[in-house]
């Protein structure tokens, strides 16, 4: 018997993997999950998931790709990657580092090439997996890549959060529109007011 279609959001399966959707509670509930864990705020622009990669390496997101197979095999199967000494800390940083080194040595392909690959699969065909084991073997590297992405003469805005680029590059910009520069000027009389 198939398990509960529920269980697309609970522990990653694939439709053809569950039962068709019901009327039950957890059916109902899994109804109002949303497609993506991460809230923003309205004034940040949309989540791109190619912000975490570099975009000069390709990428391979079929299902018998080697790299998504080893990631998944010792994710599953981080236990085993257990530190004689028990009282060390970090003990899940020492399992996620010698994750990852399994699966560069074991991939044989570029490090670049393995995050690319595992960034496009996880944000793309397996959206409801958990990332942690990503950004635990490969934050340093998907860090990396969004500082390279980002324009360097990009700023974030004061008020809204926003990047943007300033007209003028001379001039010390703090804020992306008139509106924000003005919401910013009337919170700094507001501040004055009241040390006064």
């Amino acid at each position: 018997m198939k398990l509960p279609y529920f269980f697309i959001y609970a522990k990653d399966k694939k439709k053809e993997q569950v039962n068709l959707k019901n009327k039950s509670a957890m059916n109902r509930i899994a109804e109002k999950i949303s497609d993506s864990k991460i809230i923003f705020s309205e004034s940040i622009n949309k989540f791109d998931y190619r912000m975490l990669m570099d975009l000069n390496f390709g990428f391979n997101i079929s299902d018998n790709n080697s790299i998504i197979q080893l990631y998944d095999y010792y994710n599953k199967r981080l236990h085993t990657f257990k530190e004689k000494n028990k009282g060390i800390k970090n003990q899940d940083m020492y399992k996620y580092k010698n994750m990852r080194e399994k699966i560069i040595e074991e991939s044989g392909e570029d490090i670049k090439y393995i995050v690319n690959t595992l960034v496009a699969y996880l944000y793309t065909v397996r959206k409801t997996s958990a990332k942690k084991g990503l950004w635990d073997c490969f934050g340093d590297v998907m860090i990396d890549n969004i500082q390279n992405n980002l324009d360097p003469k990009s700023r974030i805005c004061i008020v809204c959060g926003r990047r943007f680029i300033p007209k003028n590059m001379a001039l010390h910009t703090l804020t992306c529109s008139e509106k924000c520069s003005l919401q910013l000027k009337n919170q700094r009389k507001k501040e004055k007011r009241n040390l006064e």
